[in-house]
């Protein structure tokens, strides 16, 4: 089934299917992730990132970022203690090369994501009382 698709129901009904990936839109979270946090993160958008690498490897380079980051987000809920123990790793390491003010930009990049990506909880009808089956 796709977003807004219909489904028949036991009486021969239709009515629109309410599992949650039929509730997703087409372009679900990742297109966001893509439209909005690789903007957020470089502070420059999509048009500025093609004028100085090139229409193609700004695309290549968005969709990596975009995936990256998803990767990430599922890491940081599935393995929290890994997630954690890793940027401390990295931020150690970031130290060496740069300074306690560059690592700065990565409050002022999370905050800005957050606005640009306001996430709200979804309370579905029959599935749950936190939105997930």
């Amino acid at each position: 089934m796709a977003y807004g698709t219909y489904r028949e129901d036991g009486d021969g009904e239709t009515q629109q299917c309410c599992c949650p990936d039929c509730l997703l839109p087409p372009d679900g979270p990742p297109q966001e992730l893509y439209r909005k946090a690789v903007p957020a993160w470089l502070g420059m958008s999509m048009e500025d990132l093609a004028d100085e690498l090139g229409e193609v490897e700004a695309v290549e380079y968005a969709k990596g970022f975009a995936a990256g980051f998803e990767s990430g987000l599922i890491m940081a809920v599935h393995r929290p203690e890994w997630a954690r123990g890793f940027y401390t790793k990295l931020r150690d390491y970031y130290l060496l090369t740069h300074t306690v003010d560059d690592l700065a930009d990565w409050d002022v990049h999370s905050e800005r994501t957050c606005q640009v990506m306001p996430v709200e909880i979804i309370h579905m009808k029959g599935y749950g009382t936190d939105g997930i089956t």
